[in-house]
């Protein structure tokens, strides 16, 4: 199964379904578009909703990306270690049933 992603790759220039979530120009490998979350309040950053519905018991997805890590328009360096302010960016996929659980 391919493309489980809902504009997994932004090409469309528009960021829905994501949220919350901007686009810019310029994606990674000569790319149109990016995904961009800026001025977050909490850890939570872009998120979306994956149909799982094609898939059977056994089957295994696998989910790649690319980040770039900006303090303003200069590149930023992270820790993976600091519990706070320079942590390194996360991402974790939580899957849920059709009643939410």
């Amino acid at each position: 199964v391919n493309d489980l992603l809902p504009n997994g790759d932004f090409e469309s220039g528009s960021a829905e379904p994501w949220s919350p979530a901007d686009l810019v120009e310029g994606g990674y490998g000569g790319s149109a578009y990016a995904l961009i979350s800026t001025n977050r309040q909490n850890w939570h950053g872009p998120n979306v909703n994956i149909n799982l519905d094609c898939l059977q018991v056994g089957d295994i997805i696998a989910v790649t990306g690319k980040l770039k890590l900006m303090e303003g328009s200069n590149p930023a360096t992270c820790s993976a270690h600091m519990r706070n302010g320079s942590r390194c960016p996360t991402a974790f996929l939580k899957i849920k049933d059709k009643n939410g659980k």
